[in-house]
């Protein structure tokens, strides 16, 4: 079993979706859509956009995970997204939250629709000032985020502390 099955089994609840998400993602987002929520893990935030007449495809690497999901209005694809080939767009959102692999994001812009959202949360190299995770290689550096996503039109972008205690970068942009 990998550490990811391992920490996903026995929860079976999606968990409620980041306040990225429900607060300050939700006022940019049009009112449906085709969403990629990208290692998306129970589906919190695929549950949350699939309640607001998006079609949802969830990627993650945990099977586990994923057979957790029953909602069948969830597209589910089990993938190493190291590895693996980025299910095909456009996409007119896809969401990364707490999952950082540097490489992946040319790949995700190049697969999002024209003014499709690039939206994502992931910590920063100051959450370990109260976590002892994630490691320093899956951690942002300050004000490394924005040059995640050059040649996209910057909507909002801001680091700090989540309600959830997590020093986090978060940002909204936009495909030209």
């Amino acid at each position: 079993m990998t550490h990811w099955d391992e920490r996903h089994a026995g929860q079976h609840a999606p968990g409620e979706p980041s306040s990225f998400v429900t607060v300050e993602l939700a006022p940019l987002l049009p009112e449906s859509g085709r969403a990629i929520d990208v290692a998306g893990g129970r589906g919190r935030h695929s549950h949350w956009l699939a309640d607001r007449g998006w079609e949802v495809t969830l990627i993650d690497f945990s099977a586990v995970a994923l057979e957790s999901v029953t909602d069948d209005r969830i597209v589910k694809i089990e993938a190493d997204l190291e590895a693996d080939l980025f299910p095909e767009g456009p996409w007119d959102l896809a969401l990364m939250v707490h999952y950082l692999h540097r490489e992946l994001f040319p790949t995700v812009t190049a697969h999002l629709a024209p003014g499709g959202l690039l939206a994502f949360a992931i910590a920063t190299e100051r959450n370990l000032e109260r976590h002892d995770r994630p490691a320093l290689p899956y951690l942002l550096g300050r004000g490394e985020a924005p040059d995640l996503v050059t040649g996209m039109r910057l909507l909002s972008y801001a680091e700090g502390w989540s309600v959830e205690g997590r020093h986090e970068a978060r940002v909204v942009a936009r495909k030209r």
